[in-house]
């Protein structure tokens, strides 16, 4: 079911969560349940991409498809479900184009942790800004 509260909410001892930890905002351009997402403009979010800094803020896992305009859940803690063939255990990294990815790319300026594979098909999300040491730069 669903506990709805208007004010804060007090929890003394632990909180057991098995999903995830969910927001929503405006799609800013169509996004596809997994994508990594970054936030495009005021209460907007698009696609996240490794290779263009100005996109690589990731805040969470699209939770939904959503055509530009629509609304769109965010999984921004917790596990993001609906994934295939995820190898459990493995931290995974923002790509291009909204990808995730357990090897560190290659082409970027700095690697983005987004989780770690709880489980072939749940990413459990751990998003953390990547720096230039984490990730190989390659120049021409």
């Amino acid at each position: 079911g669903t506990i709805k509260t208007k004010g804060n909410v007090e929890i003394e001892g632990d909180l057991m969560i098995k999903g995830g930890i969910t927001t929503k905002a405006t799609a800013g351009e169509a996004i596809t349940a997994g994508d990594a997402l970054y936030v495009s403009a005021a209460e907007e979010v698009s696609r996240a991409d490794a290779t263009d800094p100005l996109k690589s803020d990731v805040i969470g896992i699209a939770a939904n498809d959503a055509a530009q305009g629509a609304e769109v859940t965010i999984v921004i803690g917790g596990r993001a479900k609906g994934f295939t063939s995820l190898e459990v255990g493995k931290r995974y990294y923002l790509d291009a184009n909204a990808a995730i990815t357990p090897v560190v790319p290659t082409d970027i300026l700095a690697a983005v942790s987004v989780g770690v594979a709880f489980s072939t098909t749940e990413l459990l999300i751990q998003i953390s800004a990547g720096t230039l040491s984490d990730a190989t730069v390659v120049t021409p």
